[in-house]
């Protein structure tokens, strides 16, 4: 995993637990909805009635690991390390922590769990795909490391969690389907990424890369 693995045995996964799954079928691209994880200046326009008040406006750290990468968004609370050494600095709960497992899964670190999401394309339309979504919750041995809001057995907040997450996500999905409508209509010759992508990026050229291309 071009040494993402390294990082990903710090959080300490191996005795996280199942919480919730839910499925989501939805009239885009597989890679569409990668895609829609992998920039961060979209949060204060369309997530601006959920998750926007979060965040600091327009900021995330993008890392490559080999095909895979990592890009964590930044909560305001961040602020709240000034003046604290950085040998005691915990960013965990000052950030989301996103990593493209290539090809197909995004595992996120939120604060008290982990979401994992692993896409798959139709087997019969390019423009259609299904997401599994799971919500991970950390088990006794690591729950100490996590602000758990939740009751041990998951019932009924992690169900809680995922209503919340796929409330932001279904955002993000509803605009992906108009973006596939939009190629499937040929108006588009080829797309254009900015500066501010370099995630985005990364991930296509991970899918080329893979292919030979």
């Amino acid at each position: 995993m071009g040494g993402l693995a390294d990082d990903l045995a710090g959080y300490g996964l191996d005795s996280f637990e199942l919480r919730e799954t839910r499925v989501v079928r939805r009239r885009m691209n597989w890679k569409l909805v990668s895609d829609t994880f992998w920039e961060a200046y979209h949060i204060k326009f369309l997530h601006r009635s959920n998750i926007a008040p979060l965040f600091v406006r327009n900021l995330a750290l993008f890392e490559p690991f080999g095909l895979c990468h990592r890009l964590a968004g930044v909560r305001n609370s961040i602020e709240k390390l000034r003046g604290v050494e950085p040998e005691r600095w915990d960013v965990l709960p000052h950030a989301t922590i996103l990593m493209n497992l290539f090809p197909n899964t995004i595992l996120v670190m939120q604060s008290d769990h982990a979401e994992a999401y692993r896409i798959f394309p139709s087997p019969d339309r390019a423009g259609e795909c299904v997401t599994e979504i799971a919500v991970l919750g950390p088990g006794a041995t690591s729950a100490a490391k996590y602000d758990r809001r939740w009751d041990a057995e998951g019932s009924p907040g992690w169900g809680r969690v995922m209503d919340l997450l796929l409330g932001v996500v279904e955002q993000d999905f509803e605009v992906g389907e108009s973006i596939q409508r939009n190629f499937e209509a040929g108006i588009l010759d080829e797309i254009v990424y900015g500066r501010f992508e370099p995630a985005l990026e990364h991930f296509h050229r991970s899918i080329r890369t893979a292919l030979g291309k």
